[in-house]
């Protein structure tokens, strides 16, 4: 039997649909931060109205991080979490986010600093994926891809 709640998680999209974006955060000893990101998250994407993922890559945490996020994505069937046995560095964990994405364009942003990124990243998405470029990484400042 389905997960009645799956259904509930996916408010805008049908498990059968496409997802058309990926965001994707690598994730070092932040669980200060991370029930915060996870709210601002939804605050940005739900409502876009479109299938969106979130995959965040535990790069070698060592506090209580990958706890919290196994908590978010078994609440939520959009959210992933990706472990790495131990610091591999930022690109490894983008790199590795990057080819566990489904979408048709991706986002690729830091954990911390967030608070005045995410709005304008996914917000940039539109354009990005309208001029054909597939990924963008927000940091201090935004750097696009072609």
């Amino acid at each position: 039997m389905a997960d009645p709640h799956q259904d509930r998680n996916r408010i805008g999209a049908r498990s059968t649909d496409p997802v058309t974006l990926s965001v994707v955060i690598p994730i070092c000893d932040e669980e200060a931060v991370i029930e915060t990101l996870h709210s601002r998250l939804l605050q940005v994407l739900l409502p876009l109205a479109e299938p969106f993922e979130v995959i965040f890559v535990n790069d070698g945490s060592r506090d209580t991080s990958p706890r919290l996020l196994d908590s978010i994505c078994s609440s939520d069937a959009r959210f992933k979490a990706l472990h790495f046995s131990r610091n591999f560095g930022h690109q490894a964990a983008v790199t590795a986010g990057l080819r566990a994405a489904a979408g048709k364009c991706a986002v690729v942003m830091d954990g911390d600093p967030f608070a005045g990124f995410v709005r304008g990243s996914v917000s940039d998405r539109r354009r990005l994926c309208s001029s054909g470029r597939t990924a963008m990484q927000v940091r201090r400042s935004i750097h696009f891809a072609e």
